[in-house]
């Protein structure tokens, strides 16, 4: 998971189960919400529209799992009471997130490492009575956080650790998160050993378009398109294909939006609507532009006239955004931007 600010964001992500060919078999949804928050704010959430919810972020301290002290320590205490009002809410605890695991490729290449760190999720299982562990290691095999060290061998140690993990039993839940990349599918994790022993994968199906990106697009896109291919049923077709049960693969939506700074006086934008035209907005731009305009129209089947204006009245005034979307001949949905 990578929030943008994890001491503002409170519920960070949505997670739905896909609805995919064998979904019908268990006829089971799981909706996960990764919180990040502090303990009373809890209060604001309904407990009974979530079937999972995970606490964000123990880190590692030497070879164990830590947390940081009295003010985790309530969150989690405060996660378990919510089991008053859904007895089946199940709470897990996770590892690492964006930024959050600097020191996982070399604790979890050694065996001495896999070891104390299971010893202590145990400790972690039996003083809270948590009801399972996600491991968000951003990312194994792969660049993730700059500076975060990784290695091809990330790959295998990652089965290693969660062979580990898995001989605490299978009574408490296990599950990971997966970047939604096609270099993650390739190099950060085995996917048949693996996902023989966890009980599902949640997908990080967003932040596909964002820092770095050259061109305005979904950064949470359901379907591909030409101009981009990367969404989460791609991603979700990738892992059925590896043979990957449907039935273990959560779907990660996010409800933020990103942004792209453009810094030179003349700017192409692509707004890429899913399933639908594109339209090519040219403008002079020196401050912040929208990079998610069109994002709440994803997964639209039919055609859809967009026009998006940027107007401004001197150099050193805001940029003004006009995004005009007409769904229908005789309605149009008008939203403004001051950037």
């Amino acid at each position: 998971m990578r929030p943008t600010n994890l001491k503002k964001l409170f519920a960070v992500l949505l997670f739905c189960f896909t609805a995919v060919t064998l979904f019908s078999q268990e006829n089971k949804i799981r909706v996960l919400s990764y919180y990040a928050g502090p303990a009373d704010a809890l209060d604001n959430f309904d407990a009974n529209q979530m079937t999972h919810i995970i606490f964000c972020f123990g880190r590692l301290n030497g070879n164990k799992f830590g947390i940081r002290g009295a003010r985790d320590t309530a969150v989690i205490q405060k996660m378990m009471s919510l089991k008053s009002k859904n007895p089946d809410l199940k709470v897990l605890i996770s590892l690492g997130g964006w930024g959050g695991c600097k020191t996982c490729s070399d604790v979890f290449a050694t065996k001495v490492g896999r070891q104390e760190f299971v010893q202590s999720i145990k400790e972690i299982y039996d003083y809270f009575k948590v009801d399972g562990l996600d491991l968000d290691w951003e990312y194994p095999g792969i660049s993730g956080f700059p500076g975060h060290k990784f290695m091809p061998e990330d790959k295998k140690n990652f089965t290693k650790l969660v062979k580990e993990l898995r001989k605490l039993g299978y009574e408490k839940e296990l599950s990971f998160a997966a970047g939604a990349s096609q270099r993650f599918l390739d190099s950060a994790a085995q996917w048949k050993q693996v996902m023989k022993m966890v009980d599902y994968v949640n997908l990080m199906t967003y932040d596909m378009s964002g820092p770095g990106s050259k061109t305005a697009m979904h950064h949470t896109a359901l379907f591909s398109s030409p101009e981009q291919p990367r969404s989460a049923d791609w991603m979700v077709k990738s892992l059925i294909d590896m043979g990957v049960p449907a039935g273990k693969i959560v779907v990660g939506g996010a409800f933020m939006e990103r942004s792209l700074k453009m810094w030179k006086e003349q700017t192409t934008v692509l707004v890429s609507l899913q399933n639908s035209r594109q339209q090519l907005v040219t403008g002079i731009c020196r401050q912040l532009c929208l990079l998610t305009a069109a994002g709440f129209i994803i997964g639209m089947k039919k055609p859809v006239h967009l026009s998006f204006t940027m107007n401004r009245k001197s150099s050193s005034s805001p940029m003004m955004i006009k995004l005009r979307l007409q769904p229908k001949p005789n309605m149009s949905l008008t939203t403004n931007w001051v950037v």
